[in-house]
């Protein structure tokens, strides 16, 4: 269970994204993912993906 207060950070947090950070933040989560997995920075992909950030730790192996 999460405080009060840090609820309220994540929503205050949330609140100030604007469309130009989120793209950003995108961009760079694609250009990670291309490293972690040995992918050329110009290659085609033909992929889909949702995105849902969780603690964990799975070898990055299984997903490449």
């Amino acid at each position: 269970m999460i405080s009060i207060s840090t609820r309220q950070t994540l929503v205050d947090n949330i609140a100030i994204l604007s469309p130009e950070l989120l793209d950003a933040i995108n961009k760079l989560a694609v250009q990670a993912g291309h490293r972690i997995c040995g992918v050329e920075a110009d290659a085609p992909l033909h992929t889909r993906c949702d995105l849902l950030v969780v603690e964990s730790n799975v070898p990055k192996e299984l997903f490449c």
